[in-house]
C-alpha cells in the first residue's frame, strides 16, 4: 500500500505561496482537513499550497498488510524472551 496523501491547490499562488504540510497523527487521516477544514482556511488566509499526509503506520497508508498481526507477533516474541530473566 502507498502512503496516501492529499493536496489542495485552490487557492495557491504559485509566485509567492507558501506550502504547509499536515503530517497525521496516531489515527486514519481526514481529507476534510485540507478541503474544508483548518488547512484549508489557513492556505485561502496565506494563498498557500495544503499538503496532508497520512502518518505511515496508521490508516490506509501501513506498509504491511497485517500490521497487527505484526506487531502483536513482535511484542509476544519479546514477552517470551524477557520471560526467563524474571524470577518470582
Amino acid at each position: 500500500m502507498m502512503q496516501r496523501y492529499w493536496i489542495n491547490s485552490q487557492y495557491f499562488d504559485k509566485s509567492n505561496g507558501p506550502v504547509f504540510l499536515f503530517v497525521g497523527g496516531e489515527d486514519e487521516a481526514n481529507p476534510y482537513y485540507v478541503a474544508d477544514g483548518f488547512m484549508a482556511q489557513m492556505a485561502n488566509e496565506t494563498k498557500a499550497l495544503a499538503v496532508m499526509l497520512e502518518h505511515r503506520f496508521y490508516g490506509k497508508s501501513q506498509p504491511f498488510k497485517l500490521v497487527n498481526l505484526f506487531c502483536f507477533l513482535i511484542l509476544f516474541c519479546y514477552i517470551n524472551s524477557t520471560k526467563s530473566n524474571i524470577s518470582i
